[in-house]
Formats: structure tokens, C-alpha cells, sequence
């Protein structure tokens, strides 16, 4: 598979792979919302009541899931495409692979997924509050408000809707990364890894401050466990595994990213396939 055919073939799946997030995120914060709604909030003690409904438990099990449900498919693919050297875009089975890769994402989200997990939690956390405050005036109830604010959860005219797409849009990205650069780990093969853009107008190319060039990164290739080296127009360089990279990635580098990576299978001089030793 060249790199037009894998770029529309990842593309064309991250539809479903956001629709799968997308279903996850919305469940997570309804939950805690719901949750949070039976504790009968006040303005005394909503802050409260909101922190311990919307845990890090809450937003690590979110991220979890969303690792597992879309991370584990898409490596599945690029693991059994890599080893068969068949890249295809028909859908596989699932494998043990996919058993093992839910064990590294626990012990990966526990060791990195920290300060991600705390954003999350606090901006939501934070725009719960200060909606809340903003409808006070209309001589509401907090737990009034906190009713309505479950109802219309993720709706067009609910309470956190576009905050939700980029989450759901930065960690689909993320986990698919994360999964197809440990596909190349796990592979019996060889292989390089590709950074693939979007190949839009929307690709970010360094022009405003703290924004990363990711056009200019299109096409690069680097051995699997090699960093790719990131610039910014500032001159600072961010080095990352993979895009979306959740441990080494700067912000500017990571949210709403559509980048993805590539396996390249590495050939010898005698154009074979080269194994792992």
C-alpha cells in the first residue's frame, strides 16, 4: 500500500473510529452529569459534588475504553498487515494481539496519561461551573439547571458539544497512533514509520506561534523506534514517537492533530523483506 492509498484508507475508517469515540465520550460525562444531578447540588456545594462526580477514575476509564475499542481494531490491522505484508483496506478479524495491546495501554495511560487526563477533567469540570453560574440568574435552581444540562448533553443546543469533538477528534487520532506504532513494535518484520498528514487546507504548516509544522513533516520516514523531530516557526523542535505522541507531544503539537504513521516494511539491497532478529 503507497502513501495516497494508506492516507484514504486511514481516513476513510476514522470516520467509524470517531462515531465508536464519540458514543464513548458522550457516556463517560453524561454519566458523572447524571451522577452529579441525584447528589441534589447547591451553590454551596456543587464544586464539590461535581469533583467527586467527574473523577480521574471517570476520564481514565474514558480514555481506556477509547484505546481499546478503536486503538485495538486499528493495530490489529497494521500488525497482521505488516507481518503479511498485505496492507489492505478489508477488515480482519480480531486477534490476541489485540488482548496483549489492552494490557500496554494500562500500563501506558497509568504511566502517561496523567496531565491529559487532569485537562480533561478540570476544563469539563470548569465549564459545568461556569455555566451553571451563568444560568443563575434566570432565578433557577441549581439542581434545575444541572436537570436541564443532562437532558440536552451533547445535543446541538446541550452543554459541551464542541469541547466533546475535539476530544473526541484529538484522542481517536491519539489512539490509533499509539496503537499502529506498537503493531510496528510487536511486528515479526523490520519497519520504518511514515508521518502522514491530512493532505488538506486544514493541515497546520508553523505559520502562527507555538503551532507545529506538520505539512512540511508529510512523507517523512524514520526507523519504528526512532523520534520524529517536529519544527515550530519559533525554531523550537518537538521530537515525538508519533504523532499525537501523549507522552513527549507539546499541545501545539498534539490537539485536534489528523496526522497518522505509517509502517514502511524495510527491504534489503535485494529488495527482500527484512526479519527481526
Amino acid at each position: 500500500m503507497n502513501k495516497p492509498q494508506y492516507r484514504k484508507w486511514y481516513f476513510r475508517q476514522l470516520r467509524s473510529y470517531e462515531k465508536v469515540s464519540r458514543g464513548i465520550v458522550k457516556k463517560h460525562l453524561k454519566n458523572s452529569l447524571i451522577k452529579f444531578a441525584k447528589d441534589k447540588p447547591t451553590e454551596d456545594n456543587m464544586v464539590e459534588l461535581l469533583t467527586k462526580s467527574v473523577s480521574y477514575k471517570t476520564i481514565f476509564n474514558m480514555l481506556l475504553e477509547i484505546y481499546i475499542q478503536v486503538g485495538g481494531p486499528f493495530g490489529n490491522q497494521v500488525y497482521k498487515g505488516i507481518n503479511d505484508n498485505t496492507l489492505t483496506v478489508k477488515r480482519r478479524f480480531m486477534s490476541l494481539w489485540i488482548e496483549s495491546f489492552a494490557k500496554n495501554v494500562l500500563e501506558f495511560l497509568g504511566l502517561y496519561g496523567g496531565d491529559n487526563i487532569n485537562s480533561i477533567r478540570e476544563t469539563f469540570i470548569d465549564t459545568v461551573v461556569e455555566y451553571i453560574a451563568g444560568r443563575n440568574d434566570e432565578g433557577k435552581s441549581v439542581q434545575v439547571i444541572t436537570n436541564e444540562m443532562v437532558e440536552k448533553f451533547g445535543t446541538k443546543e446541550g452543554l459541551y458539544r464542541y469541547q466533546m469533538e475535539r476530544i473526541v477528534r484529538t484522542e481517536t487520532g491519539a489512539a490509533a497512533n499509539y496503537a499502529s506504532w506498537v503493531a510496528m513494535d510487536d511486528a515479526d518484520l523490520v519497519v520504518d514509520k511514515m508521518w502522514l498528514s491530512a493532505d488538506d487546507d486544514r493541515v497546520r504548516d508553523g505559520e502562527s506561534k507555538k503551532e507545529y509544522n506538520h505539512r512540511i513533516m508529510d512523507g517523512v520516514i524514520v526507523p519504528y523506534n526512532s523520534l520524529f523531530k517536529v519544527p515550530n516557526q519559533d525554531g523550537i523542535t518537538n521530537n515525538v514517537m508519533y504523532p499525537m505522541d501523549m507522552e513527549r507531544g507539546a499541545a501545539g503539537n498534539v490537539i485536534n492533530c489528523r496526522c497518522i504513521t505509517a509502517p514502511v516494511p524495510r527491504r534489503d539491497k535485494n529488495g527482500r523483506l527484512v526479519l527481526k532478529k
